[in-house]
Parts: C-alpha cells; structure tokens; sequence
C-alpha cells in the first residue's frame, strides 16, 4: 500500500490520470503466475526473464510521509 499511497501522491500533484484494467489470467499467463508464486510456471513461461529479483527502492518500504 505504501507504493500505491506515494504513486496515487504524485499523480494528484502532477495532474496524471491513470487508469486500471484487468486482464483475465488466461490471457495473461506470466502475471498469473507470479501472482499465484508459480514461479517454476513463470520461468517455464518467460525463460529469458532476468533470474534475480529486481531489489525494491528504501524509499517505497518506508512509511509514507
């Protein structure tokens, strides 16, 4: 909740709209994975995906000020 605080924070100070769609699973396989923790699933998906995890910014763990 934290990242979406800060991205919904810069959107109303900058004027941005953005809007959210949601694509059903099936048509979305590799996201589905991930979001289930499929990881074998995503990788047998997306073989060329980067192997390690890309490491969060302290900014977004840290409580929103």
């Amino acid at each position: 909740m934290t990242l979406a605080r800060y991205a919904f924070f810069l959107c109303a100070n900058y004027s941005i709209d953005i809007s959210a769609v949601q694509i059903p699973g099936a048509q979305n396989n590799r996201a589905d994975a991930l979001s289930r923790l499929q990881i074998s699933r995503f990788r047998s998906l997306t073989p060329d995906a980067d192997p390690h995890p890309t490491p969060v910014p302290q900014i977004f763990l840290s409580p929103f000020h």
